[in-house]
């Protein structure tokens, strides 16, 4: 195969990009839409370097702060500076301009009883999208970019002097035509009077550049500059990675350089995490699809930890940066490897690098770095527990499966001499051997201690790596804390190009970072990592996933079909037109080249031809099962193992259905659901108000203007302090995706007006199935319309009808189906002060008895007694119910024939007692590597 698919692939998803993009900016300060803005008058103190932060009024930074907790997924802060005004045409639509030149996040922090406005200078950049709208009547797009280029060399990340400011001046005015007079006025801002003054009167087609500096809390907007740069650098080069050979040729046929062989990752895993691992360090391209609750994240970590355990590289993107997080926060509190990673982006995330880079060149996490020879015997002793724990599960299958043949001898009704013979024979091999509970427990001590000494070996392998990183490249990681020191990102990438980077990155092995931040982080080299992660494929672009898969040798791709999608502005006609002239596709009708229609996750299915690189998360483990179950049975075929399904897990306030017999207003608001939902969360608010960790709480619409009224309710009835210790959270779906709460509140806003479309674009199923999969424990659905009037087919409807229908009942499926072995273990355990159930469904899987006590459970799994009950468990099994928290143990008919008193003694053992609380019993999640 060719090294490279033809610059024309990525030079269309570089036009879709861009034209897609085209709308995400700050157009228009004056806007409605900006809900809050703050205008700085006098002289410039803070984009000229002179101060780090500006004063804000306190009662404008009150207000804002709150706004932006409540808006947090969907806006965010920026402090804009030198503004262009004028009249455009942006999508067909008049736009009057007043938009920043210059664009830097901020934040606000409060310091001795003042509010200030901080920018994070790192990441200034200039307003690519306002120029290329300006610019594009008068010259190329390719023009365009070459004013934008020099324009962010002269900006370079320096503060705006008065020289820079001549300089910029000169470029716009050369470059777009832009009337720059008014900016001979600085460092004197104009006031809002004067700013508004120039807006009014510009003219159509003229544009003028304004002395002003504000902030302002704007809607999220993606980062396209570096993307649009880096897919204009991969066209053009010669050679590009293995992911992006697979994803754009037609054959199919790249292959990966084979990893080396496995390692143990400290943690149990499901055999389909297992193929998703394998996959992952075989194979250029693989996919996995995770449903809600799935352990998606939990997966990730764990590919990124075996990847750093065999000393590859990794870098995980996601779209948002919670996503990110979560997946940081199970490689450091989970797996104990936070040193391993790097969490790039913004600027807290920068500061504790520094610090911990700071540390290691001061020797701090290496003083007790294992030599070489330490390490080849840590790692022996490793590989040598592995042995003994595959050679036990062995035992253990053998023995297991010849109870089971013993038992159905020594249940033999009236046997004859043979028969009797061979009993005596069975009961003398069972009292000389080792009952099955304690077999069971050998083996689920000896694969605890197989975790603790892969963790353990993880973390001297990074002391090692780091020690020797030290002694051969110490001045790499000089360069590279130089790097990320540096005020803005020009220079961090500079540096970063100058240093020898495959060295940091085995002493620093596993990258986070927002897919969007990706170009301003990491310097743009082929196959620079083992590994790329990209995860919520399905609401992802290719073009903006093209310079990931271009850094790394193979990629995973995780998402869901059955979530939300990617969501595209980009007419058909205007993509017909680039494919056209890029002639880019020989086959249209390849998602590949359908930019509007299709995500990553899309294109990626289609292009890999094996089954075997794709795997199914199938174990659920967030919800409840009642909340779960609709959501599993209609978009999911019933193929999720619900891992919380135990006989306490149907609780009456699990679902309900609130009629508020409201109508939905000219705005699309129904103001009684807005009232119930508002004072339903304020009544568990209250009931909560002494509880150390009270729940979180989510508030969702799949409507807008019912989202707003619902965040204006919340931020009039709750202070922030109650907002931030529930974590309260309201949205639409989009805003939820990938979030979850421990109580959330539906709000459906449809009545019985017949509003046909807004009732559609509710039952979306994307849409739909992400509102329904976000609690953990409550979900309440406030409605008002008649179930009457709903159709049977409609998916509201369906819904509705059931959460109206359930009332907490247990409804656990259960095994109709009783035998003396199990009616002589259930007494016992009954008479120690258990609740016992026979034959109940637990995790998806039938379990012989579960017993509970003090909220604590556990499984006996009878062996060997003819019936229902007589076949083992498979060991792979038992691992599934310790990822469900469930011990299970086994225990054979011929044990308790043999020896009853000694079953019972070990059961006690191993149970969870009934006469000690959870905190004085032993962690039984010992049981989970079973």
């Amino acid at each position: 195969m060719a090294d490279h698919p033809g610059p024309a692939v990525f030079r269309y998803a570089h036009d879709c990009f861009r034209a897609d993009h085209r709308r995400t900016t700050l157009w228009d300060l004056f806007h409605a839409r900006v809900r809050r803005k703050y205008i700085f008058e006098g002289e410039e103190d803070v984009m000229n370097g002179e101060l780090p932060h500006a004063v804000v009024d306190r009662g404008w930074g009150e207000e804002t702060r709150s706004e932006a907790r409540m808006y947090d997924a969907e806006t965010v802060l920026v402090m804009g500076s030198l503004f262009v005004t004028g009249q455009t045409v942006v999508n067909g639509h008049d736009m009057t301009l007043c938009s920043p030149l210059i664009i830097v996040p901020a934040n606000l922090v409060e310091r001795d009883g003042f509010l200030f406005a901080r920018p994070d200078r790192r990441r200034r950049r200039i307003n690519h999208v306002l120029l290329q709208q300006i610019g594009r009547k008068r010259l190329t797009d390719e023009a365009v970019d070459a004013v934008i280029g020099r324009l962010q060399a002269t900006l370079s990340g320096q503060p705006i002097t008065g020289e820079i400011a001549s300089q910029l001046a000169e470029e716009l005015e050369a470059g777009v035509g832009v009337d720059v007079s008014p900016l001979a006025a600085y460092p004197a801002r104009a006031s809002e009077k004067v700013l508004r003054r120039h807006r009014r009167e510009t003219k159509s087609g003229i544009f003028r550049c304004v002395p002003a500096t504000a902030v302002a809390l704007i809607n999220r907007s993606v980062s396209t500059r570096g993307i649009l740069h880096e897919l204009n650098e991969i066209a053009g080069s010669s050679k590009t990675s293995a992911p992006l050979r697979t994803l754009f040729s037609d054959a199919n046929d790249a292959q990966g350089d084979p990893a080396p062989g496995h390692a143990d990752v400290p943690a149990v895993l499901s055999k389909a995490q297992h193929n998703v691992l394998k996959r992952a360090r075989t194979q250029p391209l693989s996919m996995a699809i995770g449903p809600p609750g799935t352990g998606k994240s939990f997966t990730i970590a764990a590919v990124a930890v075996e990847h750093a355990i065999r000393g590859s590289t990794v870098l995980v993107a996601c779209k948002k940066d919670h996503a990110v997080d979560v997946v940081a926060d199970i490689v450091d509190r989970q797996f104990g490897l936070g040193q391993c990673i790097v969490r790039a982006g913004r600027q807290d995330y920068l500061r504790d690098l520094k610090r911990y880079l700071e540390q290691v060149l001061s020797g701090v996490h290496t003083a007790d770095a294992p030599s070489a020879k330490r390490l080849r015997a840590v790692e022996r002793r490793v590989e040598e527990i592995r042995i003994r724990v595959s050679r036990l599960e062995k035992s253990l299958e053998a023995d297991l499966d010849r109870h089971t043949d013993w038992g159905r001898i020594l249940a033999a009704g009236d046997p004859g001499l043979w028969s009797r013979l061979r009993q005596r024979w069975i009961a003398w091999r069972v009292e000389r051997g080792t009952a099955l509970p304690e077999r069971a427990g050998r083996l689920s001590e000896l694969r605890s201690q197989q975790l603790r000494a892969t963790r353990d070996l993880v973390r001297r392998k990074h002391q090692f790596n780091l020690a020797q990183l030290l002694d051969d490249h110490r001045g790499d990681l000089k360069q590279f804390l130089s790097a990320i020191r540096a005020r803005n990102s020009g220079t961090q990438l500079q540096r970063m190009q100058q240093l020898h980077l495959p060295a940091v990155l085995h002493a620093l092995p596993i990258w986070l970072v927002k897919m969007s931040d990706v170009s301003d982080i990491l310097p743009l080299v082929r196959e620079c990592f083992d590994l790329a992660i990209i995860d919520e494929a399905s609401q992802c672009d290719v073009p903006s996933a093209i310079p990931v898969l271009h850094r790394a040798r193979r990629a995973l791709i995780t998402g869901d079909p059955r979530q939300l999608r990617h969501i595209s502005f980009l007419s058909t006609d205007r993509q017909q037109e680039i494919r056209r002239k890029h002639k880019a596709g020989e086959n249209p009708n390849r998602p590949l080249f359908d930019y509007r229609n299709h995500s990553l996750l899309d294109v990626v299915s289609d292009a890999l031809e094996s089954q075997r690189d794709v795997s199914f998360l199938d174990e659920h483990f967030r919800s409840v099962p009642p909340i779960i179950e609709f959501s599993n049975e209609r978009f999911y075929g019933g193929a999720l193992r619900i891992m919380t399904e135990k006989p306490d897990a149907h609780r009456p306030e699990a679902l309900r259905l609130v009629q508020t017999g409201g109508t939905r207003d000219a705005r699309g608001v129904n103001q009684a659901e807005v009232t119930a939902i508002v004072d339903d969360v304020e009544t568990l608010v209250e009931s909560q108000a002494s509880q150390p960790t009270p729940t979180s709480i989510g508030i969702l619409s799949p409507f807008r203007a019912q989202v707003d009224a619902l965040r204006e309710a919340i931020r009039s009835r709750f202070t922030v302090d109650v907002i931030d210790r529930h974590d309260i959270l309201v949205g639409t779906a989009h805003t939820f995706q990938g979030e979850e709460r421990e109580s959330m509140f539906l709000s459906w806003c449809v009545d019985g007006s017949g509003n046909g479309t807004a009732r559609r674009f509710a039952e979306r199923p994307d849409v739909f199935n992400v509102s329904v999969t976000r609690a953990r424990s409550r979900q309440w659905s406030y409605a008002s319309v008649d179930l009457d009037a709903l159709g049977v087919d409609d998916l509201l409807g369906a819904y509705l009808r059931y959460v109206d229908r359930y009332a907490g009942a247990v409804s656990i499926p259960r095994v109709d189906a009783h035998d003396r072995f199990a009616e002589d273990v259930a007494a016992q355990l009954r008479e120690e002060g258990y609740r016992v159930w026979v034959g109940l469904s637990i995790a998806g899987q039938t379990v012989d008895i579960v017993v509970e006590t003090r909220g604590q459970y556990a499984g006996i799994d009878l062996i060997g007694y003819p019936g229902s009950f007589s076949d083992a468990i498979p060991l792979e099994r038992y691992r599934m119910f310790g990822r469900a928290e469930l011990t299970v143990v086994p225990l054979s008919y011929p044990d308790w024939t043999t020896d009853r008193a000694a079953c019972i003694e070990e059961l006690l053992t191993t149970l969870p007692s009934p006469h000690e609380s959870a905190s004085e019993k032993q962690e039984p999640a010992v049981r989970q590597s079973l």
